[in-house]
């Protein structure tokens, strides 16, 4: 996943890349770790059956800047 709100970016030294980041996300915030997992446990049931070799990008739509 791109950036993920914890405890560990809150306190970060690169506060200003994570809110440049989150300008850039359709919700203009960086995804909740519950999010993440939520994915993650969908992934794990039988609902994505025909899902395959697929890459899931979590970043809530930000463009990469290049």
């Amino acid at each position: 996943p791109g950036p993920v709100e914890t405890t560990m970016i809150a306190g970060s030294k690169y506060a200003d890349r994570y809110e440049s980041i989150k300008n850039r996300t359709i919700l203009g915030r960086i995804a909740k770790a519950d999010e993440i997992a939520d994915t993650i446990v969908w992934l794990a049931t039988d609902a994505p059956v025909y899902l395959n070799g697929e890459t899931i990008d979590l970043n809530n739509g930000a463009q990469r800047v290049k």
